[in-house]
């Protein structure tokens, strides 16, 4: 696995589940269990990893993201 700062980083790969933005770690373990539950279930679905797809997902919950 290669860890990413951002959505650049990862497009220049080229690759798909193997470069992964810190990002994604960030929404997974989000302090709140249904905005990590929300970008789990989006980064299931996705063949190639878009951070906006993930932050869009989690904000649908409703909530927000939690300090920090």
């Amino acid at each position: 696995m290669v860890s990413c700062k951002d959505q650049d980083e990862v497009d220049r790969y080229g690759l798909r589940w193997q470069i992964v933005p810190d990002r994604l770690f960030e929404l997974l373990n989000d302090a709140d269990p249904a905005r990590a539950a929300a970008a789990t279930k989006a980064m299931l679905g996705m063949r190639r990893i878009v951070i906006a797809e993930l932050e869009a997902a989690a904000d649908a919950t409703g909530l927000r993201p939690a300090p920090g």
